[in-house]
């Protein structure tokens, strides 16, 4: 059995320097620094995106993050880590 969770957050304020290219969305079996397989490692998304769903395995737990990345390469600082557990 699986289940299914949307991540949301606030778009990047910072329109200045080299520009938004997108988020890096890192997601984590509870307790480990393995990603499920099925999630690589960062997930980029493109700058206007403000959401992203995954599908989840019942009974594991996961932690997620998130961090914003310019057009020359660099990351904002990770956004703090949520964890849920899919029932």
């Amino acid at each position: 059995m699986s289940g299914q969770l949307t991540i949301h957050w606030t778009a990047s304020s910072d329109a200045g320097g080299a520009g938004l290219a997108g988020y890096q969305l890192k997601v984590f079996l509870t307790g480990t620094t393995i990603s499920p397989p099925q999630y690589p490692t960062p997930q980029l998304v493109g700058p206007a995106a403000t959401s992203f769903l995954f599908t989840l395995i019942s009974g594991l737990g996961y932690d997620f993050s998130i961090t914003a990345s310019d057009n020359a390469g660099n990351n904002g600082s990770s956004a703090t880590r949520t964890n849920v557990r899919a029932p």
